[in-house]
């Protein structure tokens, strides 16, 4: 006989109290303050729908309660099933601490988010960008953005990543970052785009030390994420080529996977924190899979005589 769990512990804290407690704890593992932001609207949604009580009284109906009432908001799958991995983060917290018996999220499936492929550029895209860069006269200017789309490509960060290196970064072979939910990791340049980051560093006019930000925009301070975007539009638009940072990292992760480089590994570089993440960031186009296909079909190894050769 099934064992029926009632969530009706009513000596467990508030959820406000609780909430606070796991900022403290994530915090002191040195988490972004902008994840405990995201966390605590998320929190305080959850409240708003379901109501306000102890922890120990949530039950699986509300979480499915939350997720539904999002659905039916027509949120897309991945936002809601980032607020049920934060959520499932917190009550999975609370339990580990002592602060909760039964996790409310141990009976909720995670939602079902379906692949949705990005796009991604092919080598011939990006070498016509990269050559749209190269004008008789290159100034400074187009000599960053040449060695900044390069160190996109090449690392595979994240423009927010790609914006905190300082000089000192772009002149060696490997550097450390602070990543998404403060998790740092060590990111590699390859020699070309080292030397295009070094000759980009020899035409600004602008004295540079090593522990200055390394991207400038053309007043001379550090370069911004809406001023990055921006330019690069404005990249694109020129060539005939849609594409944004966000695609060369998808491109970078991509083009690893074509040539036999493992999940693991690309979950590293990329920097996610499981591989589920970085499963459904690669999902693969149909041309990929039709490729695959086409050399690896099982039929190719039958050698029987009546069988019709292509």
């Amino acid at each position: 006989m099934t064992r029926q769990i009632v969530y009706d512990d009513g000596n467990t804290p508030d959820l406000n109290t609780a909430f606070e407690l796991w900022a403290d704890d994530m915090l002191a593992r040195n988490r972004s303050p902008e994840t405990v932001r995201a966390a605590r609207y998320i929190v305080e949604q959850f409240q708003r729908v379901v109501g306000t009580k102890p922890t120990g009284c949530y039950s699986p109906q509300d979480i499915r309660s939350f997720i539904n009432y999002d659905r039916e908001r027509g949120l897309s799958p991945f936002s809601i099933e980032s607020k049920y991995a934060m959520l499932r983060s917190l009550f999975s917290w609370l339990e580990h601490e002592g602060l909760i018996y039964h996790n409310p999220f141990q009976q909720v499936r995670r939602p079902y988010v379906p692949p949705k492929p990005g796009r991604v550029l092919e080598p011939e895209s990006i070498d016509a960008i990269l050559e749209s860069l190269h004008t008789r006269h290159r100034d400074w200017v187009e000599q960053r953005d040449h060695a900044f789309i390069l160190t996109l490509l090449d690392t595979a960060m994240r423009l927010s990543e790609a914006l905190s290196m300082v000089v000192r970064d772009g002149k060696g072979e490997q550097f450390t970052i602070r990543g998404k939910g403060g998790r740092y990791r060590v990111v590699f340049l390859s020699p070309t785009t080292r030397k295009e980051i070094l000759r980009y560093l020899k035409l600004i006019p602008y004295k540079l030390s090593d522990s200055d930000m390394l991207w400038r925009a053309v007043g001379g301070q550090a370069w911004k994420d809406e001023s990055v975007k921006s330019r690069l539009r404005s990249i694109s638009n020129r060539v005939g080529i849609p594409f944004s940072a966000h695609d060369l990292r998808r491109s970078a992760a991509t083009w690893m996977l074509r040539q036999g480089v493992d999940l693991e590994r690309i979950r590293l570089i990329l920097g996610h924190q499981n591989i589920q993440t970085t499963q459904r960031y690669l999902a693969l186009v149909t041309e990929d899979l039709r490729r695959t296909h086409q050399q690896f079909s099982p039929v190719n190894v039958l050698k029987h005589k009546t069988l019709t050769k292509p």
